[in-house]
């Protein structure tokens, strides 16, 4: 179901695409700056298009924290902000009011800067905002797929690859063959997912035990050995020949 969000915001910009006429995607990119009190909790709800869960006891995290909690006055600066897709945006310069609207939850949503989302609401939902700070936001229009922007804009700390394939949604095939198995919601598609449970699964253990049986690989009768289902976690998932390719006929 759609969402109809609305906020207020400062310093509303609209971009176009300078490479419009090329892409032919109509994409547009509006910059504002929020006040951290009036980030909308909504937005919360809109998480799935971010390639890895949010996990708050990092470093990384606990400084973002840290800044907020100091009132530092630059935080709109020192922060990198946070990355929405949108299905529209508008602006009234009368209100100041900005009008955004979610549709599709595989394309709309939370983009990048996932942490400084969920640590802004946190305070938010515990009355932990005492000062006047804000934060940058970037919506962009007209985006087909959030994975391209979704890997660009990740790098800060590293998005693993698993990451990028279960946005991209190459594990389906795996997902509808295990779904029913006591153990399947153990198992971890994406970056930081259950994070602290010990019994956690790590999908790409499950390609490299499905990986010793791909037959365009070790085939019967053959000497190869699947040495690869053994050397790192990142080595089956990304053989050509397995995700996301081969993942349907390996399950």
């Amino acid at each position: 179901m759609a969402s109809i969000i609305k906020f207020p915001a400062k310093q509303v910009k609209k971009m176009d695409n300078p490479m419009s006429e090329l892409t032919k995607d109509g994409s547009k990119k509006y910059v504002c700056y929020v006040r951290l009190q009036d980030v909308p909790a909504k937005f919360e709800d809109w998480m799935r298009t971010n390639p890895r869960d949010q996990k708050l006891t990092t470093n990384v995290a606990k400084e973002i924290a840290k800044s907020i909690d100091s009132g530092c006055k630059n935080f709109h600066e020192k922060n990198r902000g946070i990355v929405m897709s949108v299905d529209k945006f508008a602006y009234d310069n009368k209100t100041g009011m900005i009008k955004v609207t979610l549709s599709d939850p595989e394309i709309h949503g939370n983009i990048d800067g996932g942490h400084t989302l969920k640590i802004i609401l946190t305070k938010q939902k515990n009355n932990e905002l005492f000062f006047e700070q804000y934060v940058f936001f970037e919506f962009f229009t007209g985006i087909s797929s959030p994975v391209e922007l979704a890997e660009a804009r990740n790098q800060s700390v590293q998005v693993d690859q698993r990451s990028i394939e279960e946005l991209n949604r190459s594990f389906e095939p795996i997902k509808a063959a295990l779904k029913n198995e006591s153990f399947y919601n153990r198992i971890a598609f994406k970056q930081n997912e259950h994070v602290g449970d010990k019994n956690v699964i790590d999908v790409r253990e499950i390609i490299a035990i499905m990986n010793m049986f791909n037959q365009s690989l070790y085939p019967k009768g053959g000497d190869a050995q699947p040495i690869q289902s053994y050397t790192g976690k990142e080595t089956s998932l990304n053989e050509k020949s397995n995700p996301p390719a081969m993942l349907g006929r390996i399950v």
